[in-house]
């Protein structure tokens, strides 16, 4: 007897809940409204009765028709449904592979390569070597070493570095596609910039001859220190500019 009283009593007080408000109007905006029904088109607005008796009149345009169905479907009343549709994932910057080159002083020529996990490859690659056969240079070997260290710690791994004169290297290396042409001068400038503070050796100019894979020219260039101190402080933006005024096919 007592299990029914409270049975009666839990009834009666759930009538007033179950009874007031039946339906969820949802806007586009995501804001929500506890209406008594499920609003009525009249004269090309949308009208409905609010749980405290206020009336409500509105373009039907702003009403989330998809989602009031799908909460009041689901009986979810005035909580607050989670979207169900895939955020789109966060932008990525675009880093500069700058940041994965380390300056180290090369001792001698058996010097080893550090290379990072992004640049490792299964191909050998031969030690680099002043040539003799483009002239002499005062720059020593530690010099040559440094830059084709930098070429490989950003994936350029077949870049051949020769001494070209006082001062100056010759470099070719493959570049097939924009990202790699990016890396190629990028490289090229910021090791101009930093080689003098390992070595106390400056590299005045660089001749660079970037080719394609199936031996076409990829671009001429002759990269001056002011060229490369220019690039090296904005070389994400100026690059492109770089190449447009300077390349030589």
């Amino acid at each position: 007897m007592l299990n029914r009283i409270r049975l009666a009593v839990a009834f009666f007080l759930l009538m007033p809940v179950l009874s007031f408000a039946s339906y969820t109007v949802v806007m586009r905006d995501g804001q929500r409204y506890r209406a008594k029904e499920k609003w009525t088109i009249v004269n090309g607005k949308a009208i409905f009765t609010l749980e405290n008796g206020q009336s409500m009149s509105l373009d039907p345009k702003l009403i989330d028709q998809a989602e009031s169905e799908k909460v009041n479907a689901q009986a979810l009343g005035g909580a607050r449904v989670l979207a169900t549709s895939q955020a789109p994932p966060p932008t990525k910057t675009s880093a500069s592979p700058l940041g994965s080159i380390t300056i180290k002083p090369a001792t001698g020529s058996t010097a080893a390569t550090t290379r990072t996990p992004a640049a490792a490859s299964t191909r050998s690659v031969a030690p680099s070597a002043v040539s003799t056969a483009t002239g002499s240079t005062n720059l020593s070997n530690n010099v040559v070493q440094l830059f084709s260290q930098a070429y490989e710690n950003v994936g350029l791994f077949d870049a051949k570095v020769v001494g070209n004169g006082a001062n100056r290297l010759h470099i070719t290396m493959t570049a097939d596609n924009e990202d790699q042409v990016f890396k190629a001068i990028s490289a090229t400038a910021f090791m101009m910039t930093k080689v003098h503070g390992a070595t106390q050796e400056r590299v005045e100019t660089i001749d660079l001859f970037l080719t394609t894979i199936n031996g076409g020219s990829g671009g001429k260039f002759q990269m001056t220190l002011a060229d490369a101190t220019d690039l090296a402080e904005d070389t994400q933006n100026k690059w492109k500019d770089y190449f447009i005024r300077k390349v030589i096919f």
